[in-house]
C-alpha cells in the first residue's frame, strides 16, 4: 500500500514508525519543472517567437504548450507565460479565445 503524508512535524516520522513498523519514507520530488527567475520571461519568448511565424489565425493552448514544448510547465505557469505573450503588435493570433498580437 502506498500512502501521501505532508508532515509539518519532523518528528512525525519517529511516531508514526513505532504503530507502522517497516513503512519506507521517502520525499516527494516534483515532476514538472520549478519556476525559476526568467522561466516564464524564458517560454514568452518562446511562445512569441512561435506565433510571429505562425501562419493560423486560432490555435489552443495545449496545442501551443505542446508545440513549443512546454508540456512540463505548470498549468499556473504556462497561464503566465500565455498572458505575457498577449502583448499589443500587429497581425492578431487567439488563444484561449483571447487575442494575441504577433508579429513586427
Amino acid at each position: 500500500m502506498k500512502g501521501s503524508l505532508v508532515e509539518i512535524d519532523p518528528e512525525i516520522e519517529t511516531a508514526l514508525s513505532t504503530v507502522m513498523p517497516g513503512v519506507t519514507w521517502t520525499n516527494w520530488k516534483p515532476v514538472f519543472l520549478p519556476e525559476t527567475d526568467g522561466l516564464v520571461e524564458t517560454w514568452t519568448k518562446t511562445v512569441q517567437d512561435f506565433l510571429m511565424e505562425y501562419d493560423g489565425v486560432k490555435i489552443g493552448s495545449k496545442t501551443l504548450k505542446r508545440t513549443v514544448q512546454a508540456e512540463k510547465l505548470t498549468e499556473s505557469t504556462w497561464r503566465r507565460v500565455v498572458k505575457a505573450s498577449l502583448l499589443p503588435r500587429q497581425a492578431p493570433k487567439e488563444i484561449w479565445g483571447m487575442t494575441v498580437w504577433s508579429g513586427t
